[in-house]
């Protein structure tokens, strides 16, 4: 694990000797988990999957599903699928990204996630301030390591998490009223005879 760990350090310099070991069968120590693929491969991936994927720690809780603003259960987006897999794979996505730095390649990851969480939108406040706001506030973090002008825009997207102003939530992510007014489907319980 200390090793997976320190090749983040090295961040985009690793990457292509990471690529290079993707099909890498041998095994490796369990660095997830979930008791998928624990090759020297997958190991590779994954460290620049995570990096890439640059997901706050106040982002989402653990699940498969969450419930969106039409009332239904959705796919969480990063299980759902990934913008490498939309590209191809890995390789055809870093090729695609080559002239991004290494924040900007993290910035568009942190896009890709953020659009697909905006259209499934928000039950309800709390919603919004788990899965979609840290989203817009890492990217916001990330713009400002590149050297853009996104501190004021920041400062007012923490003071409304760290607040929770349920006011400041854009309409827009949050259930219409005709969604709210509606009652939620509920399975039915057979009764058996007696």
């Amino acid at each position: 694990m200390a090793a997976f760990k320190k090749l983040k350090t090295f961040k985009d310099a690793a990457f292509p000797i990471m690529m290079e070991h993707l099909d890498d069968k041998r095994q490796s120590l369990a660095f997830r988990n979930h008791n998928l693929g624990q090759s020297v491969g997958d190991a590779c991936y994954w460290n620049i999957y995570y990096q890439l994927t640059d997901h706050p720690e106040n982002y989402s809780s653990y699940g498969y599903q969450r419930k969106g603003r039409d009332g239904k259960l959705h796919v969480k987006p990063y299980w759902g699928g990934s913008p490498f897999e939309e590209a191809g794979g890995l390789e055809q996505w870093l090729k695609q990204n080559k002239n991004l730095s290494y924040t900007g390649m993290q910035i568009k990851c942190l896009n890709w996630l953020l659009e697909k969480e905006k259209k499934i939108g928000a039950s309800d406040a709390e919603s919004y301030f788990k899965n979609i706001l840290p989203l817009e506030i890492r990217i916001l973090e990330r713009r400002m390591e590149k050297g853009d002008d996104a501190a004021k825009e920041l400062a007012r997207l923490r003071t409304i998490l760290n607040s929770k102003d349920a006011n400041a939530v854009p309409k827009e992510l949050l259930p219409s009223e005709a969604t709210q007014s509606r009652p939620v489907d509920r399975p039915t319980e057979k009764k058996g005879k007696n």
